[in-house]
């Protein structure tokens, strides 16, 4: 409810029909207003349009878990 807003702002600053260029999203926020929900929203919506890509809902608890390489191997995965 209410996401079609953000997502068409997201969106715009996403640049999506630029060629050849990396998008990085970083949300960052109050807990509970609906980050990660927006996140994996914008990710389904747009996954499709890349020839690789990768979702990482908590970057924190990865890094804190198995370090910075360990964002990273779950990225290059």
């Amino acid at each position: 409810v209410g996401m079609h807003s953000p997502m068409e702002t997201l969106e715009k600053l996403l640049l999506l029909d630029s060629v050849d260029d990396v998008q990085v999203v970083g949300i960052c926020g109050m807990g509970g207003i609906g980050k990660t929900t927006l996140a994996t929203a914008l990710y389904d919506r747009n996954s499709h349009q890349f020839d690789a890509c990768c979702f990482i809902d908590d970057v924190s608890k990865i890094c804190g878990r198995y370090g910075p390489i360990g964002a990273q191997k779950q990225i290059l995965h």
